[in-house]
């Protein structure tokens, strides 16, 4: 007999969701994370997705009663437009700031996002149909006029997209912040429009006490229904059976641990280039998901500073023009000038948590001393007129530091970039692997990207259907 039904690696906001959900339908659940705590990228305020949540997949797990709160509306952005100078944006409508051209073109990408953003919503939490019946029964959606938008504004850029609705350089290069952290390319790259459109279809109610509260609240409902947490445990390997099952895992000490299926919340690239085994995989697999792209281009920043005039998040970026030669000199292994920058509470009273976008993953000559201070420095130097002058950075992480502390290959927060051809051309489409009971949970699996738990939820449906009569048969097709 296993001595679980299930095992879990790592304890970030997907592995929680997976492990809660399926210990509710009566699954004996081990979950193992290399930290001493759990929440992965969202424990410690990395993420600053704090209203992207989809609490319709969660309804289960009753959320509320283990102190969940959120707020009645989705959270404002305020967006630094010059010297001091901010706007507040809402879904409802822009609150002061805004030039009349502006405000009117708010209302036009409101009303955009209105008619497009529910049918990308469908099919995002949904898996990616495979199935020619799959595809038959997406057709009514795709004849819509909402369809029709859609196909037509998600090749655009970034620039493209917002100079249709905007004057002010610095609010569109706000607006166009989701697509810097979600794929390699600056403002002017195509797609750009997709992943601005995909934060939109995420955004809903905030998070009260932000992702760190949101990751405790899971893990006091996992706790619940019976899952065992088990942190500063580090997997080493996936275990597989002659018959080609996984069967359990070893982890760095030397100790293995039975199980009937192994669920990955970590990035796909690290479960194929190191806790599988090279007899273990699938050639041709393998290959395809080693060669998934997540290149990082986020660094976080810890400040010791107190600025309650900034929150609940405020963006700060030059425009697109500079937003577009900053990452010229990413590509070329250089540190820009300029950043665009998201501004959020951090973990204390005191303390901000700062994204820095357009930051090379590895700069020339690598993260020296000199180049770690150099990037604080040109940060500080952004962010002077709108923090204390006291204020100080007291930690830093460059994606560098994001793949050895948290193993994402590339050190991308998302794991793996939000181009097209990964979001819905992956080769782990719908959470099953061609290792038979081993399936992704984590943010590089559908639908990627923002602090949904979706892919865990989701993922938590496959593995469950794949226990049911005939569900082994059908491992690679739609599980919901």
């Amino acid at each position: 007999m296993k001595a679980y039904d299930a095992i879990v690696i790592g304890a970030g906001l997907n592995g929680l969701t997976a492990a809660a959900l399926l210990a509710r339908a009566g699954w004996r659940i081990l979950v193992i994370e290399q930290h001493n705590e759990v929440g992965g990228l969202a424990g410690p305020g990395i993420l600053h997705d704090h209203g992207s949540l989809c609490t319709k997949l969660l309804a289960g797990l009753r959320l509320q009663d283990h102190g969940l709160e959120l707020t009645r509306t989705a959270a404002p952005l305020h967006a630094a437009t010059g010297a001091g100078e901010r706007v507040t944006l809402s879904a409802e409508a822009p609150a002061g700031g805004l030039s009349p051209d502006d405000a009117e073109g708010y209302r036009q990408y409101r009303a955009v996002c209105s008619r497009t953003v529910p049918l990308f919503r469908k099919l995002l939490l949904r898996p990616v149909p495979q199935r020619k019946a799959d595809f038959l029964m997406l057709l009514p959606c795709w004849r819509s006029a909402a369809a029709r938008e859609l196909l037509h504004l998600a090749p655009l850029s970034a620039k493209d997209f917002l100079d249709q609705f905007f004057v002010h350089d610095a609010l569109k290069a706000a607006l166009a912040v989701p697509s810097l952290q979600a794929m390699y390319g600056g403002p002017f790259a195509p797609f750009g429009a997709l992943a601005i459109l995909m934060h939109e279809a995420m955004r809903g109610q905030h998070v009260v006490g932000g992702l760190p509260a949101l990751a405790g609240v899971l893990h006091e409902a996992a706790a619940s229904h019976g899952v065992k947490t088990r942190t500063s445990t580090q997997a080493e390997e996936i275990l597989v059976s002659k018959a080609g099952q996984a069967c359990g895992v070893r982890l760095a000490t030397g100790e293995t641990i039975a199980t009937r299926m192994v669920a990955a919340a970590c990035s796909p690239k690290e479960v194929f280039g190191s806790l599988l085994r090279f007899g273990a995989q699938r050639h041709m697999f393998a290959w395809r998901t080693r060669h998934l792209r997540g290149r990082g281009t986020t660094a976080h920043m810890v400040l010791d500073a107190a600025a309650p005039a900034l929150l609940p998040c405020t963006r700060i970026a030059p425009g697109l023009e500079a937003l577009e030669r900053s990452f010229d000199r990413l590509k070329r292994g250089e540190l820009p000038d300029t950043f665009a920058l998201e501004i959020a509470a951090g973990r204390k009273a005191a303390q901000l948590s700062v994204l820095a976008h357009c930051v090379p993953y590895r700069p020339k000559g690598g993260w020296t001393d000199a180049a770690r201070s150099e990037l604080t420095g040109r940060v500080m130097e952004q962010l002077l007129p709108h923090l204390p002058s006291t204020a100080q950075v007291s930690q830093l992480r460059t994606p560098a530091d994001l793949e050895n502390e948290y193993r994402i290959p590339g050190g991308h927060c998302y794991h793996l970039e939000q181009a097209p051809d990964q979001l819905l051309v992956r080769p782990v489409p719908n959470f099953a692997s061609p290792v038979a009971g081993l399936f992704f949970c984590g943010s590089g699996a559908h639908p990627s990207g923002s602090v949904t738990c979706a892919p865990g939820a989701l993922a938590a449906r496959a593995m469950a259907a794949y226990q049911k009569p005939l569900g082994r048969l059908f491992r690679n097709n739609r599980h919901i």
